[in-house]
């Protein structure tokens, strides 16, 4: 779940105030990671942390373009090719699929 603006401001805001992560993502309906990666990320020592300075940095990060790894390396690239090439559908369609039930354990 991307965080919005008011997000980061309501994070900014209470972690001025001393609210803790796991309050934080009560509140937001979040995950208490989602949080804590927002405070570690985006709080300097002197300043604290600035929700416009954080939102504006995750805009980056997400526009940021990322090269694909299999079209980054084309022996990769034609490995998966050929390995597509020979789908069988049966296999993948895989044990259970087939009507064969799961041992028991």
């Amino acid at each position: 779940m991307a965080l919005s603006f008011s997000d980061r401001s309501d994070i900014s805001t209470a972690s001025e105030a001393g609210w803790g992560v796991r309050k934080l993502a009560r509140h937001l309906g979040s995950c208490a990671w989602v949080i804590f990666r927002e405070i570690h990320r985006n709080t300097t020592k002197t300043r604290g942390c600035q929700a416009v300075t954080a939102d504006v940095a995750a805009q980056r990060r997400r526009s940021r373009f990322r090269a694909r790894k299999v079209a980054a390396d084309p022996v990769l690239q034609a490995r998966v090719e050929a390995d597509l090439a020979v789908v069988d559908p049966e296999r993948d369609r895989g044990p259970l699929a087939s009507g064969s039930r799961r041992p028991d354990r």
